[in-house]
């Protein structure tokens, strides 16, 4: 399992990554827990992957790692944790070669973001099974061609899932996640359209 073991500092890299991850939310900086709210409206360039757990699965990694490090020459990139205990380190560097990161020193990843160290692209995980993913245009295009689902089908497949798992009541977290991406009217047609009473 792999994981990174030295923590940084808040820096310049630090601050350009965390200026992607403000474009979806607002939040308290402090410690964890950190309380979250979703922009309204997001960023336009916000896009959905699923199903991804709190890493990158291989697949999207990869695609991930051979954009980044190919064309942008981006061979690291910050952990950004959004839970961990009152005084451990919230920021750690990570390289593309060591694959997918499961533990930052020895405490396993939960809520927590993967950022551009210039602030080009950020990932958040959550604790939903689905991760948002903000970037440049050109880097969404470039990257979506390479995934095996295409973002639209990805946020069709988390709105499908969480019908078959929670049923016609959707959980809370959907319709402020959809509406943010597509607007309240498209979100509660998606919804319905999906079987959910909204």
């Amino acid at each position: 399992m792999n994981h990174v073991s030295a923590p940084l500092e808040p820096d310049s890299e630090v601050r350009a990554g965390e200026s992607v991850f403000n474009e979806i939310f607002r939040f308290e900086p402090l410690w964890p827990p950190i309380r979250l709210w979703f922009r309204d409206p997001f960023a336009s360039r916000v896009k959905v992957l699923f199903p991804q757990n709190y890493v990158l699965d291989e697949d999207t990694f990869a695609c991930f790692r051979d954009i980044l490090e190919g064309l942008d020459q981006e061979r690291d990139y910050l952990i950004r944790l959004l839970e961990a205990p009152r005084g451990f380190p919230l920021f750690w560097s990570a390289t593309w070669s060591k694959g997918p990161i499961w533990t930052a020193g020895e405490l396993p990843l939960h809520e927590n973001c993967m950022l551009s160290k210039r602030g080009a692209w950020g990932i958040y995980f959550s604790d939903s099974d689905f991760a948002l993913l903000v970037g440049g245009d050109d880097f969404l295009a470039r990257l979506e061609k390479t995934l095996p689902q295409s973002f639209t089908a990805q946020k069709q497949a988390l709105i499908d899932d969480s019908f078959a798992v929670f049923g016609s009541n959707p959980p809370a977290f959907l319709l402020p996640l959809i509406s943010r991406l597509d607007g309240e009217e498209l979100a509660r047609t998606q919804l319905r359209r999906a079987g959910f009473a909204t």
